[in-house]
């Protein structure tokens, strides 16, 4: 239950405020296209007009005034991001035919001298004509800085929601694993008590809390070293040679150079569990369990296979669609989606299970 709550609480987080605003970039744009109009106008003022001189620092004005109107047309345009589509549309045609008014006036105030042949109405009608475009094409340019910015935003949440969907899934299949480990070791100290085996049950209980407290209980990471997961296993299989003391062999191999590459945590507790419930409860004969990693390719590759004295029936091996095997599969499957794979094989006097994962090494 306390899972459940922490990711709902994470989940109704993912869609508060955004780290994202349209200001930034659309101020940029906004200073891009005005500068833009202001070197060519004045580039265009200096060949045609007398006070030449004059006309830049005059034109600083209406520039500047320019960019505060741009800047309300920003606001404007985040205030209507929420509204109907056909609304937005209105606004943009709206902000292109108003928005030019008071800038022709005031272009209309500092420049006098521009066509003087025409009546202030005619000067007033072709500049607002001219200046339309100029600011219809500003509004485009911060809609669709907009439209940018919201993408970027969505994109955010939902990587954010693949993560928490991830960690949910992670640690779903990992409480699977826990519960089903304790049951089994319970069941064994159950047996030995059974079987008046006292000392042998102590020290089975205090092995496996010993194990519970080391590996169970740690951080919630859901990858550790390699090092690690075969010590947890070594752990876990003493536990169970008080149970099998004559039966039970182990053999590691691991390079020294692959001690610290990254494996999901436990994920070879479902296999050594397999051979334990599958062979040694099921046969009077010793077993080899051998428990191998070897790199290839750029993968890392995990191997568990355990080796029977004597046969049992094919039933008595561990099904792939058994919930040992689905859950590594799972577990796999949202660490490295296609990347990583599992392999099982019956041999004639045992079960080989390979794991595939890319290769990457603990920093």
């Amino acid at each position: 239950m306390m899972l459940l709550n922490d990711y709902a609480s994470a989940f109704r987080s993912v869609g508060g405020p955004s780290r994202y605003s349209i200001w930034l970039p659309s101020v940029a744009a906004i200073l891009a296209v005005w500068l833009f109009h202001y070197l060519s106008l004045t580039l265009a003022g200096s060949m045609v007009l007398s006070n030449a001189e004059l006309v830049p620092l005059r034109r600083l004005i209406p520039v500047g005034a320019g960019i505060v109107i741009s800047l309300g047309v920003v606001a404007l345009v985040d205030f209507a991001w929420d509204r109907p589509i056909w609304l937005r549309g209105l606004m943009v045609l709206a902000v292109a035919w108003l928005a030019p008014i008071p800038y022709a006036l005031l272009n209309l105030a500092v420049f006098p001298e521009l066509s003087p042949d025409q009546t202030a109405f005619q000067r007033l009608v072709g500049m607002w004509t001219g200046f339309s475009h100029l600011f219809f094409a500003i509004t485009i340019a911060i809609l669709t800085v907009q439209y940018s910015v919201k993408l970027r935003e969505r994109q955010d949440r939902f990587d954010r929601i693949t993560r928490l969907v991830r960690e949910a899934e992670l640690q779903a299949l990992r409480y699977q694993v826990n519960p089903h480990f304790l049951f089994n070791a319970l069941n064994s100290v159950a047996s030995l008590l059974s079987d008046r085996n006292l000392d042998e049950a102590e020290g089975m209980v205090e092995n496996l809390a010993e194990y519970y407290q080391r590996v169970l209980a740690a951080g919630p990471e859901h990858e550790v070293p390699l090092r690690d997961e075969i010590e947890a296993q070594e752990s876990y299989l003493a536990i169970e040679k008080v149970r099998f003391p004559d039966r039970l062999d182990v053999e590691v191999k691991a390079p020294p150079e692959l001690a610290y590459a990254l494996v999901p945590k436990l994920i070879l507790q479902p296999l050594v569990e397999n051979v334990i419930k599958h062979s040694a409860g099921r046969s009077t004969g010793r077993i080899l369990i051998e428990i191998e990693a070897r790199a290839d390719n750029g993968d890392l590759l995990l191997q568990v296979q355990d080796t029977r004295s004597e046969g049992l029936s094919p039933r008595a091996a561990p099904s792939r669609n058994g919930a040992g095997l689905h859950n590594i599969e799972a577990r796999l499957r949202a660490l490295h989606e296609d990347a990583a794979s599992l392999s099982a094989q019956a041999l004639p006097m045992g079960f080989r299970v390979v794991i595939r994962l890319p290769l990457r090494m603990a920093p």
